[in-house]
């Protein structure tokens, strides 16, 4: 499917799932799926909450989403989990395996985690992180996940679903 047609698909979806006459504006404007997948991005509650948009377009565009802290079908190895702190979002869709989060110092950031479409998943703690300080990191959960978050003494993960701490 070409950007046209994928991007008349999502908005009209958009639409049909209660967009806001801005964010339909928002997306309306966007030049390219590069330019999507930001608004994706930078909307991850209303998106996830309606699973917009749904698996299979997800999958279709997944490297580029993949560049973008959003990541699709994929296993993250145990034996040697990625440590995600760069972005301030991350969102993963059917995903299984064990990463890393944790307080990147530099840029001041604590990222905030989406789950959606049967992801399984361990999360852990940034290993080097030492700052005595304790830091909580917002796990959003949307639909059937089996999330697993280990806490350590200075970084606590806050589950959350819906965008509400349960």
């Amino acid at each position: 499917m070409n950007y046209f047609d994928t991007k008349m698909l999502l908005m009209r979806d958009a639409r049909k799932l209660g967009i806001c006459k801005e964010g339909y504006e928002d997306m309306r404007a966007k030049a390219d799926i590069q330019s999507l997948v930001g608004y994706y991005v930078a909307h991850p509650d209303w998106c996830m909450s309606r699973a917009f948009p749904d698996l299979d377009t997800l999958r279709q565009h997944k490297d580029v989403l993949a560049e973008n802290g959003v990541f699709v079908d994929t296993h993250f190895d145990e034996d040697n989990p990625p440590l995600l702190n760069e972005r301030q979002v991350y969102m993963f869709h059917h995903c299984t395996g064990t990463i890393q989060i944790g307080l990147n110092v530099d840029k001041a950031l604590i990222p905030m985690i989406y789950f959606g479409n049967g992801c399984s998943m361990t999360i852990l703690p940034d290993k080097s992180y030492d700052v005595e300080v304790s830091i909580y990191v917002p796990l959003y959960v949307f639909g059937g996940n089996t999330i697993r978050p280990q806490d350590t003494k200075y970084v606590m993960f806050s589950k959350c679903r819906k965008g509400f701490k349960e």
